[in-house]
Protein backbone atom coordinates (compact mmCIF):
# COMPACT_ATOMS: atom_id res chain seq x y z
CA UNK A 1 0.00 0.00 0.00
CA UNK A 2 1.29 3.43 -0.99
CA UNK A 3 0.63 6.47 1.23
CA UNK A 4 -1.57 7.98 -1.46
CA UNK A 5 -3.81 4.91 -1.27
CA UNK A 6 -4.63 5.48 2.41
CA UNK A 7 -7.91 7.22 3.24
CA UNK A 8 -8.35 9.19 6.42
CA UNK A 9 -11.91 7.91 6.94
CA UNK A 10 -13.97 5.19 5.28
CA UNK A 11 -17.74 5.33 5.81
CA UNK A 12 -19.62 2.08 5.18
CA UNK A 13 -23.22 2.53 4.08
CA UNK A 14 -24.78 5.23 1.89
CA UNK A 15 -28.21 5.38 3.43
CA UNK A 16 -29.30 8.71 4.84
CA UNK A 17 -27.19 8.23 7.99
CA UNK A 18 -23.97 7.32 6.18
CA UNK A 19 -24.71 10.10 3.70
CA UNK A 20 -25.06 12.62 6.52
CA UNK A 21 -21.77 11.49 8.04
CA UNK A 22 -19.95 11.69 4.69
CA UNK A 23 -21.35 15.19 4.11
CA UNK A 24 -20.08 16.37 7.48
CA UNK A 25 -16.62 14.86 6.89
CA UNK A 26 -16.43 16.57 3.49
CA UNK A 27 -16.34 19.96 5.23
CA UNK A 28 -12.76 19.20 6.32
CA UNK A 29 -9.39 18.62 4.69
CA UNK A 30 -9.73 14.85 4.76
CA UNK A 31 -9.45 12.04 2.26
CA UNK A 32 -12.77 10.23 2.66
CA UNK A 33 -14.40 7.29 0.90
CA UNK A 34 -18.07 6.26 1.11
CA UNK A 35 -18.69 2.56 0.42
CA UNK A 36 -22.12 1.14 -0.50
CA UNK A 37 -22.96 -2.40 -1.55
CA UNK A 38 -25.99 -1.38 -3.63
CA UNK A 39 -25.70 0.39 -6.97
CA UNK A 40 -27.32 3.60 -5.73
CA UNK A 41 -27.63 5.82 -2.70
CA UNK A 42 -30.41 5.31 -0.15
CA UNK A 43 -31.55 1.86 -1.24
CA UNK A 44 -32.36 0.38 2.19
CA UNK A 45 -34.49 1.80 4.98
CA UNK A 46 -33.93 5.29 3.56
CA UNK A 47 -36.21 4.70 0.58
CA UNK A 48 -39.13 3.05 2.43
CA UNK A 49 -40.20 4.98 5.51
CA UNK A 50 -42.79 7.53 6.61
CA UNK A 51 -40.61 10.47 5.43
CA UNK A 52 -41.16 12.62 8.52
CA UNK A 53 -38.83 15.21 10.00
CA UNK A 54 -39.57 14.83 13.69
CA UNK A 55 -39.07 17.53 16.32
CA UNK A 56 -38.39 14.92 19.00
CA UNK A 57 -41.35 16.07 21.09
CA UNK A 58 -42.14 12.50 22.18
CA UNK A 59 -38.60 11.08 22.48
CA UNK A 60 -37.32 9.79 25.80
CA UNK A 61 -35.54 12.75 27.45
CA UNK A 62 -31.81 12.43 27.88
CA UNK A 63 -31.36 9.80 25.21
CA UNK A 64 -28.95 10.21 22.35
CA UNK A 65 -31.88 9.87 19.95
CA UNK A 66 -33.72 12.78 21.58
CA UNK A 67 -30.64 15.01 21.46
CA UNK A 68 -29.74 14.31 17.84
CA UNK A 69 -33.30 14.40 16.49
CA UNK A 70 -33.96 17.73 18.21
CA UNK A 71 -30.72 19.29 16.95
CA UNK A 72 -31.09 17.97 13.41
CA UNK A 73 -34.72 18.99 13.08
CA UNK A 74 -33.86 22.65 13.42
CA UNK A 75 -30.71 22.35 11.29
CA UNK A 76 -32.59 20.56 8.52
CA UNK A 77 -35.57 22.90 8.39
CA UNK A 78 -33.79 26.20 8.88
CA UNK A 79 -30.52 25.68 7.04
CA UNK A 80 -29.68 22.55 5.07
CA UNK A 81 -32.95 21.73 3.30
CA UNK A 82 -33.47 25.28 1.95
CA UNK A 83 -29.82 25.47 0.88
CA UNK A 84 -29.87 22.16 -1.02
CA UNK A 85 -33.48 22.34 -2.30
CA UNK A 86 -34.56 19.26 -0.35
CA UNK A 87 -38.38 19.36 -0.43
CA UNK A 88 -40.03 19.62 2.98
CA UNK A 89 -43.14 21.21 4.46
CA UNK A 90 -43.94 22.21 8.04
CA UNK A 91 -47.51 20.95 8.09
CA UNK A 92 -47.63 20.12 11.80
CA UNK A 93 -48.85 17.01 13.58
CA UNK A 94 -51.96 16.26 15.59
CA UNK A 95 -51.64 13.59 18.25
CA UNK A 96 -55.24 12.38 18.44
CA UNK A 97 -56.91 11.25 21.69
CA UNK A 98 -59.81 8.95 20.86
CA UNK A 99 -60.98 8.29 24.42
CA UNK A 100 -61.20 10.14 27.73
CA UNK A 101 -58.37 7.96 29.05
CA UNK A 102 -56.17 9.01 26.15
CA UNK A 103 -57.10 12.68 26.53
CA UNK A 104 -56.06 12.46 30.19
CA UNK A 105 -52.52 11.79 28.88
CA UNK A 106 -52.33 15.19 27.16
CA UNK A 107 -50.71 17.05 30.11
CA UNK A 108 -48.00 14.37 30.32
CA UNK A 109 -47.38 14.59 26.58
CA UNK A 110 -47.03 18.38 26.80
CA UNK A 111 -44.67 18.08 29.76
CA UNK A 112 -42.54 15.62 27.78
CA UNK A 113 -42.45 17.99 24.81
CA UNK A 114 -41.36 20.81 27.11
CA UNK A 115 -38.51 18.67 28.51
CA UNK A 116 -37.43 18.04 24.92
CA UNK A 117 -37.44 21.81 24.21
CA UNK A 118 -40.42 21.62 21.86
CA UNK A 119 -42.15 24.62 23.40
CA UNK A 120 -44.83 25.34 20.80
CA UNK A 121 -46.76 22.08 21.31
CA UNK A 122 -50.22 22.75 22.76
CA UNK A 123 -53.50 21.05 23.54
CA UNK A 124 -56.49 21.54 21.27
CA UNK A 125 -60.02 20.69 22.26
CA UNK A 126 -62.37 18.63 20.12
CA UNK A 127 -63.89 21.69 18.47
CA UNK A 128 -60.59 23.08 17.25
CA UNK A 129 -59.39 19.61 16.28
CA UNK A 130 -62.39 19.05 14.00
CA UNK A 131 -61.95 22.51 12.48
CA UNK A 132 -58.38 21.55 11.62
CA UNK A 133 -59.27 18.03 10.44
CA UNK A 134 -63.01 17.77 9.68
CA UNK A 135 -62.75 14.25 8.22
CA UNK A 136 -61.65 12.61 11.46
CA UNK A 137 -63.93 9.92 12.86
CA UNK A 138 -66.64 11.26 15.16
CA UNK A 139 -66.29 11.11 18.92
CA UNK A 140 -62.63 12.06 19.28
CA UNK A 141 -61.84 13.92 22.51
CA UNK A 142 -59.06 16.29 21.48
CA UNK A 143 -55.43 16.39 20.46
CA UNK A 144 -51.94 17.77 20.93
CA UNK A 145 -50.80 20.06 18.10
CA UNK A 146 -47.07 20.06 17.29
CA UNK A 147 -46.71 22.80 14.65
CA UNK A 148 -43.19 22.09 13.38
CA UNK A 149 -43.50 18.38 12.63
CA UNK A 150 -42.70 18.15 8.92
CA UNK A 151 -42.81 15.96 5.87
CA UNK A 152 -39.85 15.67 3.50
CA UNK A 153 -38.60 13.86 0.43
CA UNK A 154 -36.89 10.68 1.66
CA UNK A 155 -35.08 10.24 -1.67
CA UNK A 156 -33.61 13.71 -2.14
CA UNK A 157 -32.09 13.98 1.35
CA UNK A 158 -29.52 11.14 1.13
CA UNK A 159 -28.84 11.91 -2.51
CA UNK A 160 -28.23 15.58 -1.70
CA UNK A 161 -25.88 14.75 1.17
CA UNK A 162 -23.86 12.34 -0.96
CA UNK A 163 -23.81 14.72 -3.93
CA UNK A 164 -22.48 17.51 -1.74
CA UNK A 165 -19.88 15.16 -0.25
CA UNK A 166 -18.72 14.09 -3.73
CA UNK A 167 -18.55 17.67 -5.00
CA UNK A 168 -16.38 18.44 -1.98
CA UNK A 169 -13.93 15.61 -2.65
CA UNK A 170 -15.37 12.39 -1.19
CA UNK A 171 -14.88 9.26 -3.26
CA UNK A 172 -18.09 7.26 -3.73
CA UNK A 173 -17.86 3.50 -4.29
CA UNK A 174 -21.22 2.04 -5.25
CA UNK A 175 -21.83 -1.63 -5.94
CA UNK A 176 -19.07 -2.42 -3.45
CA UNK A 177 -19.86 -4.95 -0.73
CA UNK A 178 -17.68 -5.11 2.39
CA UNK A 179 -16.66 -8.73 2.98
CA UNK A 180 -14.11 -8.41 5.79
CA UNK A 181 -12.25 -5.93 8.00
CA UNK A 182 -9.06 -6.08 10.01
CA UNK A 183 -6.25 -4.01 11.41
CA UNK A 184 -3.74 -3.85 8.59
CA UNK A 185 -0.08 -4.73 8.75
CA UNK A 186 0.61 -1.14 7.80
CA UNK A 187 0.86 1.06 10.91
CA UNK A 188 -2.35 2.85 11.84
CA UNK A 189 -4.56 1.46 9.06
CA UNK A 190 -7.70 -0.65 8.75
CA UNK A 191 -7.95 -3.04 5.81
CA UNK A 192 -11.50 -3.17 4.44
CA UNK A 193 -11.94 -6.13 2.11
CA UNK A 194 -14.58 -5.48 -0.54
CA UNK A 195 -15.97 -7.05 -3.68
CA UNK A 196 -13.83 -4.56 -5.61
CA UNK A 197 -10.55 -4.98 -3.74
CA UNK A 198 -9.07 -3.75 -0.47
CA UNK A 199 -9.62 -0.24 0.86
CA UNK A 200 -7.25 1.09 3.51
CA UNK A 201 -8.25 3.81 5.96
CA UNK A 202 -6.99 5.25 9.22
CA UNK A 203 -10.53 5.30 10.65
CA UNK A 204 -13.69 3.41 9.69
CA UNK A 205 -17.32 4.33 10.40
CA UNK A 206 -19.94 1.58 10.25
CA UNK A 207 -23.23 3.12 9.10
CA UNK A 208 -24.48 -0.06 7.44
CA UNK A 209 -28.01 0.11 8.81
CA UNK A 210 -29.65 -3.31 8.67
CA UNK A 211 -26.20 -4.89 8.29
CA UNK A 212 -24.44 -2.93 11.04
CA UNK A 213 -24.12 -5.96 13.34
CA UNK A 214 -22.52 -7.95 10.51
CA UNK A 215 -19.90 -5.23 9.97
CA UNK A 216 -19.36 -5.03 13.75
CA UNK A 217 -18.67 -8.77 13.84
CA UNK A 218 -15.94 -8.31 11.22
CA UNK A 219 -14.21 -6.00 13.72
CA UNK A 220 -14.67 -8.44 16.59
CA UNK A 221 -17.61 -6.61 18.18
CA UNK A 222 -20.89 -8.10 19.37
CA UNK A 223 -22.44 -5.10 21.10
CA UNK A 224 -25.92 -5.46 19.62
CA UNK A 225 -27.91 -7.44 17.11
CA UNK A 226 -30.16 -6.10 14.37
CA UNK A 227 -33.78 -7.24 14.65
CA UNK A 228 -35.44 -6.11 11.40
CA UNK A 229 -38.76 -4.41 12.08
CA UNK A 230 -41.04 -4.28 9.06
CA UNK A 231 -43.38 -1.38 8.44
CA UNK A 232 -46.10 -1.72 5.78
CA UNK A 233 -47.88 1.27 4.23
CA UNK A 234 -50.74 2.19 1.94
CA UNK A 235 -50.26 5.06 -0.53
CA UNK A 236 -53.48 6.82 -1.51
CA UNK A 237 -54.09 8.80 -4.67
CA UNK A 238 -53.65 12.56 -4.64
CA UNK A 239 -57.41 13.00 -4.49
CA UNK A 240 -57.14 11.89 -0.84
CA UNK A 241 -55.18 15.04 0.02
CA UNK A 242 -58.43 16.97 0.38
CA UNK A 243 -59.17 14.87 3.48
CA UNK A 244 -55.90 15.36 5.37
CA UNK A 245 -53.95 18.53 6.24
CA UNK A 246 -51.70 17.43 9.11
CA UNK A 247 -49.67 14.43 10.15
CA UNK A 248 -52.20 12.47 12.21
CA UNK A 249 -50.79 10.37 15.03
CA UNK A 250 -52.40 8.44 17.87
CA UNK A 251 -51.87 8.97 21.59
CA UNK A 252 -49.67 5.96 22.42
CA UNK A 253 -50.92 3.19 24.64
CA UNK A 254 -48.80 0.84 26.79
CA UNK A 255 -48.93 -1.61 23.85
CA UNK A 256 -48.50 0.49 20.70
CA UNK A 257 -47.78 3.90 19.22
CA UNK A 258 -50.45 3.15 16.65
CA UNK A 259 -50.40 4.23 13.04
CA UNK A 260 -50.18 7.54 11.23
CA UNK A 261 -52.03 9.19 8.40
CA UNK A 262 -50.01 11.81 6.60
CA UNK A 263 -49.73 13.79 3.40
CA UNK A 264 -46.52 13.20 1.49
CA UNK A 265 -44.33 15.81 -0.11
CA UNK A 266 -45.46 14.35 -3.46
CA UNK A 267 -49.15 15.10 -2.80
CA UNK A 268 -50.30 11.60 -1.87
CA UNK A 269 -51.49 10.37 1.53
CA UNK A 270 -49.91 7.45 3.38
CA UNK A 271 -51.42 5.19 6.02
CA UNK A 272 -49.29 2.94 8.22
CA UNK A 273 -46.99 1.47 9.35
CA UNK A 274 -47.08 -1.92 10.96
CA UNK A 275 -44.20 -2.76 13.30
CA UNK A 276 -43.49 -6.47 12.97
CA UNK A 277 -40.18 -8.02 14.02
CA UNK A 278 -38.84 -10.71 11.72
CA UNK A 279 -35.52 -12.14 10.62
CA UNK A 280 -35.05 -11.46 6.91
CA UNK A 281 -33.52 -8.03 6.23
CA UNK A 282 -34.22 -8.49 2.51
CA UNK A 283 -37.97 -9.14 2.96
CA UNK A 284 -39.84 -5.96 2.07
CA UNK A 285 -43.02 -7.67 0.92
CA UNK A 286 -46.42 -6.52 2.07
CA UNK A 287 -48.89 -8.99 3.53
CA UNK A 288 -52.64 -9.36 3.45
CA UNK A 289 -52.73 -9.58 7.24
CA UNK A 290 -50.51 -6.55 7.77
CA UNK A 291 -52.43 -4.34 5.37
CA UNK A 292 -55.75 -5.47 6.86
CA UNK A 293 -54.46 -4.49 10.30
CA UNK A 294 -53.50 -1.03 9.03
CA UNK A 295 -56.96 -0.60 7.51
CA UNK A 296 -58.64 -1.49 10.79
CA UNK A 297 -56.54 0.99 12.73
CA UNK A 298 -56.87 3.67 10.06
CA UNK A 299 -60.63 3.34 10.09
CA UNK A 300 -60.63 4.28 13.77
CA UNK A 301 -59.02 7.63 12.87
CA UNK A 302 -60.47 8.46 9.47
CA UNK A 303 -62.96 5.95 8.07
CA UNK A 304 -63.70 7.98 4.95
CA UNK A 305 -60.06 7.70 3.85
CA UNK A 306 -60.00 3.92 4.25
CA UNK A 307 -63.46 3.31 2.80
CA UNK A 308 -63.43 5.83 -0.06
CA UNK A 309 -59.76 6.57 -0.80
CA UNK A 310 -58.22 5.26 -4.03
CA UNK A 311 -55.10 3.23 -3.33
CA UNK A 312 -52.17 3.92 -5.65
CA UNK A 313 -49.75 1.35 -4.22
CA UNK A 314 -48.43 -0.30 -1.08
CA UNK A 315 -44.88 -0.64 0.17
CA UNK A 316 -42.87 -1.91 3.12
CA UNK A 317 -39.50 -1.14 4.64
CA UNK A 318 -37.35 -2.62 7.40
CA UNK A 319 -36.08 -0.57 10.32
CA UNK A 320 -32.78 -1.46 11.98
CA UNK A 321 -34.13 -2.09 15.47
CA UNK A 322 -31.91 -3.66 18.13
CA UNK A 323 -32.48 -5.02 21.62
CA UNK A 324 -31.83 -1.47 22.89
CA UNK A 325 -34.28 1.43 22.71
CA UNK A 326 -31.64 4.11 22.05
CA UNK A 327 -29.16 4.69 19.25
CA UNK A 328 -26.04 2.53 19.40
CA UNK A 329 -23.26 4.95 18.46
CA UNK A 330 -20.03 3.62 19.88
CA UNK A 331 -16.43 4.80 19.54
CA UNK A 332 -13.71 2.15 19.73
CA UNK A 333 -10.39 3.91 20.19
CA UNK A 334 -8.36 0.70 20.22
CA UNK A 335 -9.60 -0.07 16.71
CA UNK A 336 -10.01 3.49 15.29
CA UNK A 337 -13.52 2.39 14.54
CA UNK A 338 -17.02 3.83 15.05
CA UNK A 339 -20.34 1.99 15.03
CA UNK A 340 -23.55 3.86 14.17
CA UNK A 341 -26.32 1.33 14.71
CA UNK A 342 -29.92 0.98 15.84
CA UNK A 343 -31.11 4.24 14.26
CA UNK A 344 -34.54 2.73 13.49
CA UNK A 345 -37.23 5.08 12.16
CA UNK A 346 -35.69 8.47 12.94
CA UNK A 347 -32.69 8.30 10.60
CA UNK A 348 -34.03 10.94 8.21
CA UNK A 349 -34.74 13.24 11.16
CA UNK A 350 -31.35 12.78 12.85
CA UNK A 351 -28.85 12.18 10.03
CA UNK A 352 -27.21 15.59 10.09
CA UNK A 353 -26.98 15.59 13.88
CA UNK A 354 -25.48 12.10 13.77
CA UNK A 355 -22.90 13.37 11.26
CA UNK A 356 -21.75 16.12 13.62
CA UNK A 357 -21.73 13.77 16.60
CA UNK A 358 -19.60 11.20 14.77
CA UNK A 359 -17.07 13.77 13.55
CA UNK A 360 -16.71 15.15 17.09
CA UNK A 361 -16.15 11.59 18.32
CA UNK A 362 -13.54 10.93 15.64
CA UNK A 363 -11.66 14.01 16.81
CA UNK A 364 -11.67 12.57 20.33
CA UNK A 365 -10.20 9.35 18.89
CA UNK A 366 -7.32 11.33 17.41
CA UNK A 367 -8.48 12.37 13.94
CA UNK A 368 -6.87 15.73 13.18
CA UNK A 369 -9.10 17.93 11.04
CA UNK A 370 -9.12 21.43 9.65
CA UNK A 371 -12.04 23.12 7.93
CA UNK A 372 -11.90 23.71 4.18
CA UNK A 373 -11.84 27.30 3.04
CA UNK A 374 -14.85 26.58 0.84
CA UNK A 375 -17.66 24.08 1.38
CA UNK A 376 -19.40 23.88 -1.98
CA UNK A 377 -23.19 23.87 -2.16
CA UNK A 378 -25.31 21.85 -4.57
CA UNK A 379 -28.89 22.43 -5.74
CA UNK A 380 -31.04 19.37 -6.16
CA UNK A 381 -33.92 18.97 -8.64
CA UNK A 382 -37.08 19.92 -6.76
CA UNK A 383 -39.43 16.93 -6.42
CA UNK A 384 -42.06 18.33 -4.07
CA UNK A 385 -45.68 18.86 -5.05
CA UNK A 386 -46.29 22.08 -3.15
CA UNK A 387 -43.80 24.45 -4.80
CA UNK A 388 -42.76 25.10 -8.37
CA UNK A 389 -41.92 22.06 -10.47
CA UNK A 390 -39.81 22.40 -13.63
CA UNK A 391 -41.61 23.50 -16.76
CA UNK A 392 -42.51 20.32 -18.62
CA UNK A 393 -40.88 19.68 -21.94
CA UNK A 394 -41.37 16.53 -23.94
CA UNK A 395 -43.44 14.49 -21.49
CA UNK A 396 -42.48 10.95 -20.49
CA UNK A 397 -44.40 10.39 -17.24
CA UNK A 398 -47.81 12.00 -17.60
CA UNK A 399 -49.04 11.07 -14.10
CA UNK A 400 -46.23 13.01 -12.38
CA UNK A 401 -45.50 15.42 -15.25
CA UNK A 402 -41.87 14.37 -15.66
CA UNK A 403 -40.15 15.41 -18.88
CA UNK A 404 -37.49 13.69 -20.93
CA UNK A 405 -35.10 16.50 -20.00
CA UNK A 406 -35.47 15.79 -16.28
CA UNK A 407 -34.83 12.10 -16.79
CA UNK A 408 -31.79 12.71 -18.98
CA UNK A 409 -30.38 15.14 -16.42
CA UNK A 410 -30.80 12.49 -13.70
CA UNK A 411 -28.79 10.08 -15.84
CA UNK A 412 -25.81 12.43 -16.07
CA UNK A 413 -25.88 14.09 -12.63
CA UNK A 414 -22.99 14.02 -10.13
CA UNK A 415 -24.40 10.80 -8.67
CA UNK A 416 -26.27 9.55 -11.74
CA UNK A 417 -29.22 7.19 -11.88
CA UNK A 418 -28.25 3.84 -13.37
CA UNK A 419 -31.56 2.00 -12.98
CA UNK A 420 -35.30 2.49 -13.26
CA UNK A 421 -35.52 2.86 -9.49
CA UNK A 422 -32.76 5.46 -9.55
CA UNK A 423 -34.67 7.54 -12.10
CA UNK A 424 -37.81 7.22 -10.01
CA UNK A 425 -36.12 8.58 -6.89
CA UNK A 426 -34.57 11.48 -8.76
CA UNK A 427 -37.54 12.59 -10.85
CA UNK A 428 -40.79 10.98 -9.53
CA UNK A 429 -41.25 9.25 -12.89
CA UNK A 430 -43.44 6.12 -12.47
CA UNK A 431 -44.61 7.17 -8.98
CA UNK A 432 -48.10 8.20 -10.10
CA UNK A 433 -51.45 6.57 -10.64
CA UNK A 434 -50.38 4.12 -13.31
CA UNK A 435 -47.19 3.12 -11.43
CA UNK A 436 -45.14 3.13 -14.61
CA UNK A 437 -47.58 1.20 -16.80
CA UNK A 438 -47.42 3.93 -19.44
CA UNK A 439 -43.94 5.42 -19.01
CA UNK A 440 -41.71 2.50 -17.97
CA UNK A 441 -40.77 1.36 -21.51
CA UNK A 442 -39.67 4.90 -22.44
CA UNK A 443 -37.71 5.30 -19.20
CA UNK A 444 -36.00 1.98 -19.87
CA UNK A 445 -35.00 3.20 -23.34
CA UNK A 446 -33.44 6.34 -21.85
CA UNK A 447 -31.59 4.43 -19.10
CA UNK A 448 -30.26 1.86 -21.58
CA UNK A 449 -29.12 4.57 -23.99
CA UNK A 450 -27.29 6.40 -21.21
CA UNK A 451 -25.40 3.19 -20.46
CA UNK A 452 -24.58 2.54 -24.12
CA UNK A 453 -26.84 -0.51 -24.30
CA UNK A 454 -29.87 -1.66 -26.16
CA UNK A 455 -33.05 -2.17 -24.16
CA UNK A 456 -32.65 -5.92 -24.63
CA UNK A 457 -29.07 -5.85 -23.33
CA UNK A 458 -30.06 -3.68 -20.39
CA UNK A 459 -33.04 -5.84 -19.47
CA UNK A 460 -31.16 -9.09 -19.76
CA UNK A 461 -28.19 -7.61 -17.92
CA UNK A 462 -30.08 -7.11 -14.68
CA UNK A 463 -32.69 -4.38 -15.13
CA UNK A 464 -35.27 -6.63 -13.52
CA UNK A 465 -33.26 -6.89 -10.32
CA UNK A 466 -31.96 -3.32 -10.48
CA UNK A 467 -35.45 -1.91 -10.85
CA UNK A 468 -35.92 -1.69 -7.10
CA UNK A 469 -32.50 -0.16 -6.54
Amino acid sequence: MQPQDLYDVAVIGAGVVGAGIARELSKYELKTVLIEKEHDVGCGTSKANSALICTGFDAKPGTLEEKLVRENSRLFREDVAPALDIPFAEIGALLIARTDEEYAQVPKILELAKKNEVLDARAVDAGEMYRLEPHLAPGMKGAVLVPKESIACPFTAPLAYVTQAVVNGTKLMLGTEVTGMSRDAAPGAIAIETSRGTVHARYAVNAAGLFADKIDAMMGREDFRINPRKGEFFVYDKSALQKVSHILLQVPTPHTKGILISPTIFGNVILGPTADDHQDVYDTSTSREGLARIERMGRLLMPSLVDDGEITTTYAGNRSATQFSDYQIRFHGDRSYVTVGGIRSTGLSAALGIGRYVVDGLKDLGLVISAKKEFKLVRMPYLGEFEGRPEPGQMVCFCEKVSRREIEESLRSVVPATSLGGVKRRTRASMGRCQGFNCMPRIMQLVAAARGMSVKEYYEGGARTAQGQ
